[in-house]
């Protein structure tokens, strides 16, 4: 059965104020208010190795999905695997990118940021409580498409403690 015209009309507003919401978030968190992030030579460098480093872990996920997949298929529904090692190949790169001072540009507010990926974390969290309380996370003791959001809650956790991680180690490097 198709959706109706109103169901996609209603899809494509939803992705318009997605956008034009995730504009807003971009330019909230530049100091200069543009879209694009300026680097030093040194944090580009950082970035290329982060996003190898990230790139190669994802090579490396997704063999094992190509050979190891068919083991989960009775207990997760195909696409959680592929995009959990997305995830991994990003929380690699952006890891790396976070210890080596490469991950904030020179025009961003690395705290305004953390508070994006907050309220972020918080909306995906909220969804994928409701998700658990309903009984769509899992199904017939299925991992369903519906864990998305929990796995970006916990990407996103994950980036932020890295963040706040790095932010105590260097203030402790700079008072001892």
């Amino acid at each position: 059965m198709g959706h109706s015209t109103g169901y996609w009309a209603g899809v494509a507003c939803g992705i318009l104020t997605g956008l034009i919401a995730a504009v807003a978030m971009i330019k909230a968190v530049r100091k200069d208010g543009r879209l694009k992030c300026r680097y030093d030579e040194r944090q580009t460098l950082v970035l290329g190795k982060s996003f190898k480093y990230g790139f190669y872990v994802l090579i490396i996920c997704l063999i094992l999905d190509i050979f190891l997949g068919h083991l989960a298929e009775a207990y997760v529904e195909h696409g959680v695997l592929e995009f959990l090692c997305v995830v991994v190949g990003i929380i690699v790169e952006a890891g790396y990118a976070i210890w080596h001072d490469g991950y904030f540009s020179l025009n961003e507010y690395p705290r305004r940021i953390v508070f994006v990926f907050l309220a972020i974390f918080l909306m995906n969290l909220v969804i994928s409580i409701r998700y658990m309380h309903e009984g769509e996370l899992i199904k017939d003791g299925v991992v369903t498409l519906f864990a998305t959001n929990l796995i970006c809650a916990v990407l996103l956790l994950v980036i932020i403690l890295m963040i706040l991680a790095r932010y105590a180690y260097r203030k402790r490097q700079d008072e001892g």
